[in-house]
């Protein structure tokens, strides 16, 4: 179909979307504008993509449009539908994940209380729990620096158990031979999306585009495309509209089975044992310190990558050559 110009028109549907009137709102719609394509964006809508009744809405719409030569374009998010996924891939979990530090006593014994609030993408949190990702121990010798050699693996020495619905005790028991000396323990917050790094991401945008070709749809595209991060702002506890602060800063790391395993094919080092460097530097090894984190940035961004060509791969191969696709690379790990 030839677009009448180049120009999308933005149509947010909410739930209440579906109970309404489309074909009116779609006369509407075309009556009040000369474009060539609407676009309806639906991660607000919290039905499933493929259920039955927002995919009749979509294909009536698809064809309201078509008559006045119009095209569609359908928000296609996978990271919208992890319910579908973990359900069909349980163990393709993706996680945030930081550095917690705890300085041990005397008999190399330390706890913390952990703020592992679940992470929202809009309403939805993840069915997962908090999960050890790795352990260190070490000697300090600055703010950000430890002893050459003296970081070790301590998983076997770390505890996690929950506090409650938004913090996690993690408690770490060394032995008199780690007095003084100081723990790091990653702990991995689950996100409520895709692990993106999995290698069955790509059939499961394929089954999400099947109903999009069955109901007409022009085209797709994904919104904030990536992992989740956090977002830290200075004074947030004082401060109700923090949100709207100039200092804000990321001080988590995406983490996933499968994004390690990348990286390892990338790098050939493991990516739980340098998560430490990425807080971290070890004396009279600053080089690489900085190698893992360009080898995390470079992995990070060739799965993109890889994905946001696979998806425009298969939107042509499923909805046909002219369809169109389109991606909001927010979270790209820049």
């Amino acid at each position: 179909m030839e677009a009448k110009n180049k120009s999308v028109i933005y149509w947010k549907w909410e739930d209440s979307t579906l109970e309404s009137n489309l074909a009116a709102k779609v006369e509407d719609l075309c009556s009040r504008m000369d474009v060539g394509s609407v676009f309806i964006g639906l991660h607000w809508v919290k039905r499933a993509f493929r259920d039955p009744k927002l995919q009749e809405a979509v294909s009536l719409c698809a064809g309201e449009l078509h008559k006045r030569g119009c095209r569609l374009i359908v928000e296609c998010c996978p990271r919208n539908e992890a319910a579908a996924f973990f359900a069909a891939h349980p163990e393709d979990v993706a996680y945030v994940t930081t550095a917690t530090e705890l300085a041990l006593d005397g008999e190399g014994r330390g706890s913390a209380l952990v703020d592992t609030t679940p992470i929202p993408h809009y309403w939805r949190t993840a069915p997962q729990s908090p999960a050890l990702l790795r352990a260190f121990l070490m000697e300090k010798t600055g703010s950000h620096t430890y002893a050459a050699g003296s970081a070790e693996a301590a998983d076997a020495r770390t505890s996690l158990s929950p506090a409650d619905g938004a913090h996690t005790r993690v408690a770490f028991d060394g032995g008199p031979e780690a007095a003084g000396k100081t723990a790091v323990v990653f702990i991995g917050i689950p996100q409520p999306i895709p692990d993106l790094a999995s290698d069955a991401f790509s059939d499961f945008y394929a089954e999400l585009l099947e109903p999009l070709r069955a109901a007409g749809a022009d085209g797709v595209m994904s919104d904030e495309w990536g992992y989740d991060v956090i977002i830290r702002i200075e004074d947030e506890s004082t401060d109700p509209d923090y949100y709207k602060k100039r200092e804000i800063y990321f001080e988590h790391v995406a983490y996933t089975d499968n994004f390690a395993r990348r990286y390892r094919q990338f790098s050939g080092r493991e990516l739980r044992d340098d998560l430490l460097r990425f807080f971290y530097e070890e004396e009279g090894r600053r080089a690489l310190c900085v190698r893992c984190v360009n080898d995390y940035h470079e992995t990070f961004r060739d799965i993109m990558r890889r994905n946001d060509e696979t998806m425009y791969a298969l939107s042509k191969k499923i909805l046909g050559p002219d369809a169109f696709y389109g991606v909001h690379p927010t979270w790209w790990g820049n």
